[in-house]
């Protein structure tokens, strides 16, 4: 296996840390910490880890991005519900907070 990169690794520790403290949660994408112009990279290691199979992303659980639920590649896809997803974060999101 290749040696992640520094966003790459803070993602996928995010997630193992998620995984073990809270396994029965969806885990959410985490805000991009770094500046907006950095974004796309951010995108772009999300996108890595998925084809380094190390977790899947289910885009369509909300329109942004700290909406999308991590999981594992193990795991079946109907884990939690996608409307109880959606309404959690989606209405955080749109609310501005």
């Amino acid at each position: 296996m290749r040696a992640l990169t520094i966003t790459q690794r803070n993602l996928y520790l995010h997630f193992l840390n998620h995984q073990e403290k809270t396994p029965n949660e969806p885990c959410y994408v985490p805000p991009n910490p770094t500046q907006n112009s950095r974004f796309p990279q951010y995108i772009k290691a999300i996108q890595r880890l998925e084809e380094m199979n190390l977790i899947v992303v289910d885009r369509e659980s909300a329109f942004h991005y700290t909406g999308w639920v991590m999981r594992s590649p193990e795991k079946p896809v109907n884990e939690h519900s996608p409307g109880q997803i959606r309404s959690d974060r989606d209405l955080l999101w749109r609310s501005g907070r």
